[in-house]
């Protein structure tokens, strides 16, 4: 008779408790954060020699985005904007709150004694659906699993999609800082304007002085400098040359005698 009964109370609670369903994904882990080298004899990037190189993901590194998935921090941003009646509401949630009451009053207790902070139901509620999360890295590769258990097959799918959407946000706010952002923006804007002003200058100094292209009238100067610098060399030439006979002359003038006699 008490198998019959233990058996009949068995059958009724597996009958009568809702399925579980599991919601996984897989995470693909790498390290996009490329060491360039620097070297006099890396001139151009070739399998040979590479010019960045990539680190390999590491054990820690594994770890490291494994609590990351399944932290309480993560979990409230994949809540965030969701009203609490969200939640799993099944008949079998309200004597489960029950019996989680009973369970939780000496903590209960506890916190009344010490005046401890008692969480929100929103804390509460994240704390509820992080028991429900579990993670491992997959044995000798850059996987890591995910694993949400829930009663309600779509909130489940739905969870762990939130979930992988605030991860990589997550990430995508760690690579683009905004503060350096709008730095650069304004300092692009600042560089525009400079630009602007420039080009005002030059356009007034276009028609103040009437050139039209300031790099073909720069050419055209270039060249007559060019010119006149043959010139002023040609002439330094000629210049020395007549200094250079004249002399001669002179001393051939000084030697001369002023009377010749005929020959007898």
């Amino acid at each position: 008779k008490v198998a019959a009964v233990v058996l009949a109370t068995v059958a009724a609670i597996t009958l009568l408790t809702p399925p579980l369903y599991e919601s996984t994904a897989k995470v693909l882990i790498q390290d996009n954060r490329a060491q360039l080298l620097v070297s006099p004899g890396l001139q151009n990037n070739s399998q040979s020699q590479p010019s960045a190189v990539s680190n390999p993901v590491t054990e820690q590194d594994l770890n490291s985005e494994r609590d990351l998935l399944v932290s309480a921090y993560l979990v409230a941003q994949a809540l965030a904007g969701l009203k609490l009646a969200r939640a799993e509401s099944t008949p079998e949630r309200a004597a489960g709150s029950v019996l989680r009451a009973l369970v939780n009053w000496p903590a209960l207790g506890y916190r009344a004694l010490h005046n401890a902070l008692e969480q929100s139901a929103r804390e509460q509620w994240v704390s509820e659906v992080s028991q429900r999360l579990s993670s491992w890295v997959i044995r000798r590769s850059n996987l890591i699993e995910i694993e949400f258990v829930s009663r309600d097959p779509r909130w489940a799918s739905e969870f762990l999609s939130r979930l992988l959407n605030c991860y990589l946000d997550f990430h995508a706010g760690l690579t683009n800082d905004l503060q350096a952002a709008r730095f650069f923006q304004a300092q692009a804007q600042m560089l525009q304007e400079r630009l602007r002003r420039s080009e005002e200058a030059l356009r007034a100094l276009e028609l103040r002085t009437g050139i039209a292209d300031l790099n073909n009238q720069r050419q055209k100067l270039t060249l007559q400098l060019g010119g006149l610098e043959d010139d002023y060399n040609k002439t330094q030439a000629e210049l020395a040359a007549t200094i250079t006979e004249l002399q001669s002359l002179t001393r051939q003038g000084r030697a001369t005698p002023t009377q010749v006699r005929k020959e007898t």
